[in-house]
């Protein structure tokens, strides 16, 4: 679809990438609107387009969105002001950032931990509101709980975020400013499923 160059090689592969990791990265997360694929190839059926990919081959379905979703104009003109944050970023050995199911409590002294809220020009709407949503509401002790996720049905942009009695004095602001992003997308409580 995008024609990828070999651009990993050409900044030093592995070897440099080891060494990068080495010094210490900083995560950074973004989305745009796709005028060539409609961000299809995220969530939805690639294949059509002219770009002559066959229903039914491994990679072909990526996710749940209708194949005439994710139009840029319709995006823009609808979700001017459509954002997506990311939350929970695990990292570590393969394999051992995934399990069942389970309420993580991440200790900051012990790991490190990204918080990040990423604001995009118009996100596809089933990404944002079918995505699973993490909600962290609470910070106390130095210690962030993810007390729930919720996930929210295609009819709506996101769940209902609680700031609850974080404390913290640099994250309290950060979080209230994005619950006043989630109250403007959310006129109606969101149907959790």
């Amino acid at each position: 679809i995008f024609e990828n160059p070999d651009d990993f090689s050409v900044k030093g592969g592995l070897k440099r990438m080891g060494e990068a990791l080495d010094r210490g990265l900083v995560l950074v997360l973004s989305l745009w609107d796709d005028r060539l694929s409609h961000m299809k190839w995220l969530d939805s059926t690639v294949g059509g387009d002219g770009l002559n990919i066959s229903k039914g081959k491994p990679g072909v379905e990526r996710g749940p969105c209708s194949e005439d979703s994710g139009s840029p104009e319709e995006l823009m003109a609808k979700h001017p002001k459509a954002f997506v944050r990311y939350g929970n970023i695990s990292y570590g050995e393969i394999g051992s950032t995934y399990g069942p199911p389970a309420a993580r409590i991440i200790d900051p002294a012990g790991e490190r931990t990204l918080v990040m809220l990423v604001s995009i020009i118009s996100a596809s709407v089933c990404l944002a509101a079918c995505a699973g949503i993490v909600v962290v509401s609470r910070l106390r002790a130095g210690r962030l709980q993810q007390l729930q996720k919720e996930t929210c049905s295609c009819e709506c942009e996101y769940a209902p975020y609680e700031l609850g009695d974080a404390s913290d004095d640099h994250v309290k602001p950060l979080a209230m400013s994005s619950d006043d992003h989630v109250r403007q997308l959310t006129p109606e409580p969101c149907a959790v499923e």
